[in-house]
């Protein structure tokens, strides 16, 4: 189980899985860039969403999502959910934002 919820890790990890392959498709990348420790544009800033995703859409805590990203710390896990909110504001990123949700529940409809 995990810190936030009632549900196992496992299923929380696989969701983690599916949004990083869906911000992968959208932004154009490979998923292990995401996974990575690259800071280059817009690797990073996909990996920013990623996380920020995960942490919205499954009931893991900050520090368990920080572990799904190559052992990245909570603070980092905070960072990203701030850069990402602040981002949607922008008519060129909050669009990218809900087609990788959309995609998100399209694709776990089909598991």
């Amino acid at each position: 189980m995990n810190g936030r919820g009632l549900t196992p890790i496992s299923e929380d990890i696989s969701q983690i899985k599916g949004i990083i392959r869906a911000v992968a498709s959208i932004w154009g990348i490979e998923s292990k860039i995401i996974l990575g420790r690259t800071r280059r544009q817009p690797h990073a800033f996909a990996r920013q969403v990623c996380m920020a995703l995960a942490y919205q859409e499954t009931s893991l805590s900050l520090n368990q999502v920080g572990e799904c990203f190559d052992n990245r710390d909570h603070g980092t896990v905070i960072h990203a959910i701030k850069a990402v909110n602040e981002a949607r504001k922008y008519p060129h990123i909050g669009p990218l934002i809900e087609q990788v949700m959309a995609k998100i529940k399209t694709e776990g409809q089909h598991v």
